[in-house]
C-alpha cells in the first residue's frame, strides 16, 4: 500500500451489506491501491435466506423441528459466506471479516462492540463506512443497531482496550451509507425522517460489476431481475439527481476542512455542459438487461 493511500473499513449488518450500498465506491478505492476491509456483523440467514424462510413459512407443518432448522441454517451460513467472498472479490474487496452472529434478534452488546473495535485497531482505517444510525427511525433495525455499535467501537478503539495488545487508533472520518436511510419513506417510522446526503460517488464505470455481484446472492433472491431493478431504481435514482448515470450516496459525520473552497470535476462539468450532453451522459440504462438463466454470472 502506497504511503499516501487510505485504509477503509465498511461495517455492515448483513452479508450483502459488505458491498450492496457502497460496493462501487469500495471498488474505486481498491483500484486506487487503498486497503479495503469489510466486516459483516451477522450471518443473515434467519432474516435474509429467503428461499429457506419461505419454504418453512408457507409449508403445512404446524411446528418446526428445531434441530432440522438449525442444521439447515448452518449449511446456508456456509453458502452465504462463499457468495459474499465471491461478490466482494468482483468489487476488489479481498479482506472480509465474518462475525456471524445470529440475526433473529440483534441487540447492542459489549462483545460485538469489542469485536468491531479490535478490527478497527487491526486495520487502522482512515475512513469507516457503516449504515445510517437513523435508518428506520433508528428503531429496532439491524442496520441502525450495527451503526450504533460501530460508533461505540470507534470510540473504544481510540483508547486502550482491555485485554488487548493492539495500539489505540483514531478514525479520521465516518461516512453513513445513504441507501435505505435516504430512500422514499416506507412506514410511519421513516415518514417524518429526513436524511441529507452530502457526498455522492459516481459508480457508472463499475455498475455492471455491481450487478454481477448482486447476481451471486442467490440465496436471498438478489439475482436476476431484482439485481437490475435495484441498481436502476436506487443507484440510478441517486445518480440522476446528482448528475451522473449511477451513484452511491453518503452522509459525512464530521465537517471537512479545506485550504480553499472545494469544487469537484463532476460539479464543474454539470454546470457547463449542454442539456443534450447531460442526457447522453446521465440517462443511460447499463444494468437493465436480464441474462438468460442458463448463462453464468461471469457472462452477464
Amino acid at each position: 500500500m502506497a504511503q499516501d493511500s487510505l485504509s477503509i473499513l465498511l461495517v455492515g449488518g448483513h452479508p450483502a451489506d459488505a458491498f450492496d450500498n457502497a460496493g462501487g465506491t469500495l471498488a474505486h478505492h481498491a483500484a486506487a491501491g487503498d486497503r479495503v476491509v469489510s466486516a459483516v456483523m451477522t450471518h443473515g440467514v434467519r432474516s435474509h435466506a429467503i428461499k429457506l424462510i419461505d419454504r418453512y413459512r408457507t409449508g403445512d407443518q404446524s411446528s418446526l423441528e428445531i434441530d432440522q432448522v438449525d442444521g439447515e441454517v448452518r449449511e446456508v451460513v456456509e453458502e452465504k459466506r462463499d457468495e459474499v467472498r465471491e461478490a466482494c472479490a468482483l468489487m476488489g474487496i479481498d479482506e472480509v471479516h465474518f462475525l456471524e452472529h445470529d440475526d433473529d434478534v440483534l441487540m447492542e452488546r459489549e462483545d460485538l462492540i469489542r469485536q468491531i473495535a479490535d478490527i478497527i485497531q487491526e486495520s487502522r482505517p482512515d475512513i469507516v463506512i457503516t449504515h445510517h444510525p437513523w435508518e428506520r427511525g433508528g428503531v429496532s433495525n439491524t442496520h441502525s443497531l450495527c451503526a450504533s455499535m460501530t460508533l461505540s467501537a470507534i470510540d473504544a478503539a481510540g483508547g486502550l482496550l482491555r485485554a488487548s495488545s493492539r495500539r489505540p487508533h483514531r478514525v479520521g472520518q465516518v461516512f453513513f451509507m445513504g441507501v435505505m436511510a435516504a430512500c422514499a419513506p416506507l412506514d410511519v417510522l421513516t415518514g417524518g425522517m429526513s436524511v441529507w446526503c452530502d457526498v455522492y460517488v459516481d459508480i457508472t464505470d463499475v455498475i455492471e460489476r455491481k450487478v454481477a455481484a448482486l447476481d451471486l446472492m442467490r440465496g436471498q433472491n438478489y439475482d436476476g431481475p431484482y439485481a437490475r431493478k435495484r441498481v436502476e431504481s436506487v443507484d440510478g435514482h441517486f445518480g440522476l439527481f446528482s448528475g451522473v448515470a449511477y451513484a452511491e450516496p453518503f452522509t459525512s459525520m464530521h465537517p471537512q476542512v479545506y485550504d480553499r473552497l472545494p469544487l469537484t470535476p463532476h460539479t464543474r462539468i454539470k454546470a457547463h455542459e449542454a442539456t443534450d450532453a447531460w442526457q447522453d451522459r446521465v440517462c443511460r440504462l447499463l444494468a437493465a438487461k436480464v441474462p438468460d438463466p442458463s448463462s453464468s454470472v461471469a457472462g452477464s
